[in-house]
């Protein structure tokens, strides 16, 4: 019994280990953290998926984010934002450093906020735990959105 209890022990202890050393990087970072409402006020407007992101897709897509909690997800033809091919809209809200963007029929895409700048944000997945840029935008931006 003493025998099972320390592999027990050693498998906690290692598996602790290794959830503190996955965590460090985002701590590290050194910005402080801001609280939800604030969060959501510097994501008012319009973001970009830049090229150098690890989820871009080799198209020009841009979300909006509206302060009224309404999001839109645009995919274009073009590289000027100018030819939509694709709007997909959505809710959105934020929650304990979570952006959450709810669609119809109850699915939600929950994404971390690791850090957030005026012009440039990343963003991990807490679905799949993908990290991805996003690029503040005025030339793909809506006229009804506002910064």
């Amino acid at each position: 019994m003493l025998q099972k209890n320390t592999v027990l022990q050693k498998s906690l202890l290692a598996l602790i280990t290794a959830w503190a050393l996955a965590a460090q990087p985002v701590a590290a970072q050194g910005a402080p953290k801001l609280d939800d409402e604030a969060l959501a006020a510097r994501l008012i407007g319009t973001w970009i998926n830049p090229p150098d992101s690890p989820d871009y897709e080799n198209f020009a897509s841009s979300e909006t984010y509206n302060a009224d909690g309404s999001y839109e997800y645009r995919e274009y033809d073009d590289k000027e934002c100018r030819i939509v091919s694709a709007l997909l809209k959505s809710r959105w809200h934020v929650w304990n450093g979570v952006i959450i963007t709810e669609y119809d029929g109850g699915k939600a895409l929950s994404d971390h906020v690791v850090s957030m700048e005026a012009e440039r944000m990343v963003l991990r997945s807490v679905d799949d735990g993908v990290t991805a840029y996003r690029n503040r935008s005025s030339s793909c931006a809506p006229t009804t959105a506002k910064k």
